[in-house]
């Protein structure tokens, strides 16, 4: 049934002003961070073997030494799965009811993660959406195995999850102090953008009461174990490996003590006191550590013995497994020319390539924001987190308010940013709708995100053309936010609503399915979409009324000229009538 909408859409290393920032340039202290960090990585892949089942230890290819060829994603042909068979007799990995693990990537990583968070977590992941309650939605009265928690959507295996859609960026930044500063602020964000892009209302064939897929996923990965989940345990952690984020990691001003207020990890103290010793500050000291609080979920067999100098496999492997919502990214090797990035990961998949594209100038266009002006969006990670609970409600875009900080720049001072004076100042949070954050609200001396975006905008370099395209990409957020133009998620539904096959009883159909694929798919193939895909009715009345109203003024103007120039015929007729 269907789960997600569209295919990946993946944007790559954004580099600032197109420089690139070699190995050459790094200081010594960062040079090191990287060494360190392979080194321990390295000790913990050796400790971790034996948590794994030997046939868990799966070979992989050779490795190579650049971040994308010694992952532990890279496919080879010759590692691949044998085929299973299409039912869920053949779950071997997951023991799903609904899913079916021939649909996994058959490159190893991908099966055995499946089947280690279920091994460590004691049982398979229970995935809980709650149930959109139509006219005539029925709650069975009884638990079943396939429905055990009335009013919501069950699900019970990675593949929910991981087989979402996501647009997801990379920024590559100028150096180690800029990318923790990047990505703190990126996270405040990360809630914002988010609802924005809310594209996933369906859930195993049924019309879910959220908008968003980040919860789902990190429910679908989710391998604690019942004392790890337990708030009263001492061993209790507080989120999944795919999560929010759970503190900020740079040493700028603009964080303080009282902003890193989520419940601290388990980390491994002399892990820590080995980071501050080679130099690492203790705010991304603790993030690293954090990383290494988990276990390894895949080891494989020829990325045991490796030289951490020259590879970073055994780092990579704990790394792409903690998914949050900003990922720090260090170089992927010490002679590498890859620096130092930021990955922005929470948002939706769009329908369409223009929506996407809108979302992706957006979060580009705060990136330089954030480089170039002397802004400060930081609040406390906990608020970060209700945040985020918020953009999953249905149409948070417009129903839901965020806490948001109105003081993130300093009047006539904004645009005097300097590397030791960023606008550090305790914060004043208002709770905001997306469309004040975005266009201000006067009344709390908030300016809003978009009139800097656009002061920004009128500053760089561009043709009229190129500037009047990127300022269509942000009428669109802008029309999202005031209720003029739909979400995803918003389509989908109104799709849902008005398909004939649909019984208001919250269940999508395999034509319902089939005719929605079909319907985003042909507004692709013509690289043209209706007026419908993007405007509500409601913005739709509000043009059809002006078309209106300006139609009956130009009928009025007609009338009225009409009138003048008949005057001036009869009168000009009175005049030559001969006299008698």
């Amino acid at each position: 049934m269907l789960n997600q909408v569209t295919s990946h859409f993946w944007i790559t290393t954004f580099q600032p002003e197109g420089k690139s920032f070699p190995n050459t340039q790094r200081p010594q202290d960062q040079l090191r961070l990287v060494a360190l960090l392979h080194i321990h990585c390295s000790e913990l892949m050796t400790t971790q073997k034996k948590i794994v089942e030997l046939e868990d230890i799966q070979p992989e290819n050779e490795l190579h030494n650049e971040e994308t060829k010694n992952s532990p994603m890279q496919a080879n042909e010759e590692h691949k799965t044998e085929p299973l068979p299409l039912n869920t007799s053949g779950n071997i990995y997951s023991k799903s009811l609904f899913t079916f693990d021939a649909a996994i990537n058959p490159h190893p990583r991908f099966p055995t993660l499946s089947k280690m968070i279920r091994t460590r977590r004691g049982e398979k992941v229970c995935i809980k959406v709650p149930l959109f309650m139509d006219s005539k939605t029925v709650i069975p009265s009884v638990p079943t195995p396939e429905d055990p928690f009335p009013g919501q959507i069950y699900m019970d295996s990675m593949a929910f999850g991981m087989g979402c859609c996501c647009l997801q960026l990379t920024f590559e930044a100028e150096s180690i102090k800029a990318a923790c500063r990047l990505h703190d602020q990126l996270l405040v964000l990360a809630p914002i953008l988010s609802a924005l892009s809310a594209s996933a209302p369906i859930f195993r064939g049924k019309l879910a009461d959220i908008d968003l897929r980040f919860n789902v996923i990190e429910q679908s990965v989710d391998d604690r174990t019942p004392e790890e989940r337990d708030p009263t345990n001492p061993k209790f952690v507080n989120k999944s490996r795919y999560s929010m984020n759970s503190h900020f990691i740079s040493n700028d001003p603009s964080v303080m003590p009282h902003h890193n207020d989520s419940v601290p990890l388990n980390v491994d103290p002399e892990l820590m006191n080995d980071l501050k010793v080679a130099g690492v500050e203790e705010r991304l000291a603790y993030h690293i550590a954090g990383l290494f609080a988990r276990d390894p979920l895949v080891v494989f067999e020829k990325a045991i013995d490796v030289d951490d100098a020259k590879v970073t496999s055994h780092f990579e492997n704990l790394q792409s497994t903690n998914w949050n919502a900003i990922r720090f990214k260090p170089p992927p090797s010490m002679d590498s020319e890859i620096g130092w990035r930021v990955e922005f990961r929470p948002m939706d998949i769009q329908l369409t390539d223009n929506e996407n594209a809108a979302l992706s100038a957006f979060v580009a266009l705060l990136v330089k924001l954030i480089t170039e002006y002397n802004v400060n969006f930081i609040i406390p990670i906990s608020l970060c987190d209700k945040n985020m609970e918020r953009a999953h409600k249905r149409d948070a875009v417009l129903n839901q308010k965020f806490f948001f900080r109105t003081n993130i720049i300093t009047e006539g001072e904004y645009k005097n940013n300097n590397a030791e004076g960023f606008h550090a100042e305790k914060e004043v949070i208002e709770e905001m709708t997306i469309l004040e954050i975005l266009v201000g609200k006067a009344s709390k001396g908030y300016k809003g995100i978009l009139p800097l975006v656009e002061e920004l905008i009128a500053e760089m370099p561009g043709t009229i053309e190129e500037k009047a395209k990127v300022s269509s990409y942000l009428q669109l957020l802008r029309g999202r936010a005031s209720g003029h133009f739909k979400t995803g998620a918003k389509y989908i539904r109104e799709f849902v609503h008005n398909h004939p096959d649909y019984k208001q009883d919250s269940i999508i159909t395999n034509e319902i399915a089939y005719d929605l694929m079909k319907n985003i798919e042909s507004h692709n193939a013509s690289n043209i979409q209706p007026v419908e895909m993007y405007m509500t009715h409601q913005a739709i009345n509000e043009e059809m009324q002006k078309i209106f109203l300006w139609g009956s003024e130009m009928i009025s103007c007609f009338s009225q000229l009409i009138n003048d120039i008949s005057g001036q015929f009869l009168s000009l007729i009175h005049i030559s009538e001969p006299t008698r």
